[in-house]
């Protein structure tokens, strides 16, 4: 993990990490009232919600309340919103993604290297099909008009084409095609309150991407190929940019350092939710009050690592 600094600022760093190893090493002991009591909560939210596992494949996993509102859910991700994400999801430029958020809602715009079929689909645990929330997207060669169809793919059947959802939650706002390329403006809520749709809240979530040459027919889809894939991305909130920082602090002549904290021989595996890790360091010596402005992590392949 890279951290930079600014000259001149609020907290040394040697404070922040004591306080962080002060916190990761304590040990908090409750007696047997706190921790009755403690159950009695985690029993009641079990009730409350029993009935959203007992109906829907993807909420075993999931946290939310179909009471909550988008706006709950945006507020607890996100403090800015007034934002725009853009990614290339493929390493050929080949399929973009942009979506932003409105209220309650999130708007999507994807423009892909195809006349055919679209294909944009959310996942907690994996990047395949099978019990995925997806959505197909296509611009009628006929009549120019662009189509969302909501679909899910099969918890059961693996390797099957995606499922009509009985519910149609994406709603087209824009598109076209041209002799290259195909782009479609949609939205959906947040929190749909559909089974068979992903809540999309504040989790980190596997994206699936695909496309394919031809639009689909009577809900019959020619399979897309290789062209396909997954992205591990958070929706909920903009994306830090390690250029923007430098940038304005040039601007404003402000001397930014970095600080790169490392360990060695920690694998990580696609299976993982969250892996904690403990190590010690020595921050470095600084001679004036600096405050933490951006991080962003290093991920290693083969041993080497990445930035």
């Amino acid at each position: 993990m890279s951290l930079f600094f600014s000259v001149m600022r609020f907290w040394r760093i040697a404070f922040i990490l004591m306080l962080y190893l002060k916190t990761t090493v304590t040990a908090w002991s409750r007696d047997a009232d706190a921790e009755h009591a403690i159950e009695q909560r985690r029993h009641a939210r079990h009730t409350n919600n029993s009935h959203f596992k007992n109906n829907s494949r993807l909420m075993n996993s999931s946290s939310f309340d179909c009471n909550d509102t988008g706006d709950d859910i945006a507020n607890d991700a996100v403090r800015h919103t007034d934002w725009h994400r853009v990614e290339m999801m493929d390493s050929n430029g080949l399929y973009w993604l942009e979506w932003w958020l409105k209220s309650k809602e999130i708007h999507f715009r994807v423009t892909v290297n195809t006349q055919g079929f679209i294909g944009l689909g959310f996942s907690r645990k994996t990047g395949r099909m099978s019990g995925a929330d997806m959505v197909i997207l296509w611009v009628d060669d006929r009549t120019g008009k662009a189509n969302a169809l909501d679909c899910y793919g099969s918890a059961v059947h693996h390797n099957v084409a995606p499922i009509q959802d009985d519910t149609q939650n994406y709603i087209v706002l824009n598109g076209f095609q041209n002799s290259t390329h195909t782009q479609v403006e949609f939205s959906r809520e947040i929190e749909t309150c559909d089974p068979y749709d992903l809540p999309l809240g504040s989790d980190t979530l596997k994206v699936l991407w695909s496309f394919g040459d031809t639009d689909p027919t009577h809900g019959n889809l020619k399979g897309h190929g290789k062209n396909r894939g997954h992205k591990s991305l958070h929706l909920m909130g903009p994306m830090f940019h390690k250029s923007h920082i430098l940038s304005a602090a040039s601007r404003h002549n402000q001397e930014i350092h970095k600080w790169d904290v490392t360990v060695q021989n920690v694998s990580i595996q696609s299976t993982m939710d969250t892996l904690y890790w403990c190590k010690i360091l020595q921050a470095p010596t600084l001679v004036e009050k600096h405050h933490i402005i951006g991080y962003e992590a290093l991920l290693s392949r083969n041993g080497y690592v990445t930035k």
